[in-house]
């Protein structure tokens, strides 16, 4: 599959949802776990506030990414990467949250991002290896999963626009 002139390659199987999402609502602020070649650039092509946690440096320095004053990167020292939402993000909300960073902490970074952010999309949901599992959603909250590519995508909101759009649009 081509988006935007690239291959997608499994590493960015979440981009149609991502561009979907951002066509779609007025995104303004994101959380991104785990810098990525896809989606990295295409959170900054959006214009938007985009927080990044990485516990690899040397990742970092590989993608050469430009400084920008919309990007903040925090450098996190193990893989429990969650532990940034306790402490150097604690106070702080988002528009949208990705979930891509290390395997071991993607269900606890979208447990402790519900009420942090209005729409969480996790990478890989398709592999239970990941232990999404031990996602803890409250009532309100859906699941949707973007399955047409694989790894799959999943999608948790608790917004009845956002849900709506996605059952009629891109599912």
């Amino acid at each position: 599959m081509v988006h935007n002139d690239k291959e997608i390659l499994p590493y960015g199987t979440h981009l149609p949802v991502l561009d979907f999402l951002f066509n779609k609502f007025g995104i303004a602020s994101t959380l991104e776990f785990g810098v990525g070649y896809y989606s990295t650039e295409f959170l900054l092509k959006q214009g938007i506030q985009l927080t990044s946690i990485e516990t690899d440096e040397q990742w970092i320095r590989r993608l050469n990414l430009l400084p920008n004053p919309r990007h903040r990167i925090i450098i996190h020292p193990n893989n429990n990467v969650e532990e940034v939402l306790d402490g150097e993000c604690r106070k702080e909300e988002f528009d949208l949250a990705l979930v891509d960073g290390p395997r071991e902490s993607r269900w606890s970074c979208v447990n402790k991002l519900i009420g942090r952010a209005n729409i969480i999309v996790a990478h890989d949901t398709e592999n239970q290896s990941y232990n999404w599992d031990r996602i803890s959603l409250h009532s309100n909250y859906i699941r949707l999963d973007y399955s047409v590519l694989t790894p799959w995508t999943s999608i948790y909101t608790a917004e009845k626009s956002v849900i709506s759009f996605i059952v009629n649009e891109l599912l």
